[in-house]
């Protein structure tokens, strides 16, 4: 933080005060950088003392800090984090185990988090790395007669459907296994008939699961019609 930023830890609150943060929407004093931040924080001791010395504050960057004390202190007050909250949780209980793939995509869905989804995955596939034992048993996918043999399924199964989410969503394939068995549908394959045929898969409850080509895969657990 002292390399980076030219300050210390506790005090990065205070030069984001100055400067803001585009992430959270809280605008700066125009013109203040992290480097005039700093020098301020440097020379005066910390923000407080900067805006209780305002005034003796030169050039340009004084007069904007003046015209924009309201907003230094807003931002202080939204970007403080909070240290007096009871928690009623052990250390141990806080320990990382693990980070669940269907929560995150669930959060990064619902809070629309494009970039933080694309940083937090690879850590969720190291996870899975660290976890396995001995790579899994190959699996054959079948493609002819798939949609007749799916649909002819009874119970649980998995779905992996290949396509784009976001608001020009589409699927192209489906992926279908269950009990170590697995079938491919091509869905740009099926004639009119098998598109028009109801009901030939009613899904269950859906979580996500991760593409590694970033285009979007659901997993299902589903229920193929008896």
């Amino acid at each position: 933080m002292q390399e980076k930023y030219g300050v210390a830890p506790h005090q990065y609150p205070e030069l984001a005060a100055l400067v803001g943060e585009t992430s959270d929407n809280l605008p700066g004093v125009p013109g203040v950088g992290p480097k005039t931040a700093a020098k301020w924080i440097g020379a005066y001791g910390g923000l407080e003392q900067i805006l209780a010395q305002a005034e003796d504050v030169p050039g340009k960057a004084g007069q904007n800090l003046r015209e924009h004390l309201d907003q230094v202190r807003t931002n202080r007050r939204l970007n403080r984090l909070l240290d007096d909250l009871e928690v009623e949780a052990s250390l141990a209980s806080l320990e990382y185990r693990g980070a669940d793939p269907v929560a995150i995509h669930q959060m990064c869905d619902a809070l629309q988090f494009r970039t933080l989804r694309d940083r937090l995955m690879p850590l969720v596939a190291g996870d899975a790395v660290e976890e396995v034992t001995e790579a899994p048993a190959e699996v054959s996918v079948v493609t002819d007669g798939a949609l007749a043999a799916v649909t002819a399924l009874s119970g649980a199964v998995t779905v992996f459907v290949d396509g784009r989410i976001g608001a020009d969503a589409d699927a192209w394939a489906l992926g279908v296994t269950q009990d170590g068995a697995a079938w491919g549908i091509d869905l740009s394959a099926l004639s009119a008939e098998q598109e028009r045929e109801p009901g030939w898969m009613a899904r269950g409850p859906v979580g996500r699961g991760d593409d590694p080509r970033g285009e979007g895969c659901l997993a299902c657990a589903a229920s193929p019609r008896p």
